[in-house]
């Protein structure tokens, strides 16, 4: 897949020869900014994260932001072949969707240039295996009439 863009054939994933000019056909203008910050309480073992939605231009569709955690560094069982490796590193594991899965409409569905919203969210880490310096916050704007997606944006909780 690339951004979820459909192909001719209304189809969303592209043989390995076709990535490089689908890439190619991605617009280089960003239709919007997405800017994270994040705030981890180590004695109540909160995080609260912000995400900011600028939009630099505006936009034919409504938008929805999905916002997630993912971790690195899972130490855990993993079945390769006949075998079990227990010490097996997970990377880039989704956690949870702080949003739910197909996140919220922002912006009223009105994605005009210089439009701007902030949502907040919280998670607890108390009572989980999670650990916080592995934890990443995920954002990303869809197109909600298309799927693609739009903006993506990452950072590290602390």
């Amino acid at each position: 897949m690339v951004n979820r863009v459909k192909n001719s054939k209304g189809e969303q994933t592209y043989l390995k020869d076709e990535w490089e000019n689908m890439a190619a056909t991605q617009s280089s203008e960003a239709s919007a900014a997405l800017q994270i910050i994040n705030f981890y309480d180590d004695t109540k073992q909160k995080l609260c994260t912000n995400v900011k939605v600028t939009m630099l231009a505006n936009y034919p569709n409504p938008l929805r932001l999905v916002v997630m955690m993912t971790e690195d560094s899972i130490i855990k069982p993993q079945q390769n072949n006949r075998d079990v490796d227990l010490q097996y590193v997970h990377m880039h594991v989704l956690r949870t969707a702080l949003n739910s899965t197909w996140g919220v409409r922002i912006l009223n569905g009105q994605s005009i240039k210089d439009a701007t919203e902030i949502k907040r969210y919280s998670v607890m880490f108390k009572d989980t295996d999670r650990v916080p310096k592995n934890c990443s916050i995920v954002a990303y704007l869809s197109d909600e009439t298309t799927n693609e997606i739009i903006q993506v944006e990452k950072l590290k909780i602390n």
